[in-house]
């Protein structure tokens, strides 16, 4: 039984996309402070000191083309 070199491929592809999500450092945490919710998007995942950035998205606050808000916070905020 012969494997198709695009079969094997695509399945490649597949392990591939899947071991990235497995790594991915994705909090998706929720915090409201002074009535504002900010969304924490992910952090360093190299960097485990209180100094590492993370993204902070502001979905109260939605920038002139539409989008969130996103600012830069350490870990230690």
């Amino acid at each position: 039984m012969k494997i198709r070199p695009a079969v094997l491929a695509i399945a490649a592809l597949l392990l591939l996309f899947v071991a990235r999500i497995a790594t991915a450092q994705t909090l998706h945490v929720t915090y409201v402070c002074d009535g504002e919710r900010m969304f924490i998007e992910n952090c360093n995942i190299r960097d485990l000191s209180d100094t590492a950035t993370c993204m902070v998205g502001h979905p109260d606050t939605v920038l002139s083309n539409g989008l969130m808000k996103y600012t830069y916070e350490t870990r230690a905020l």
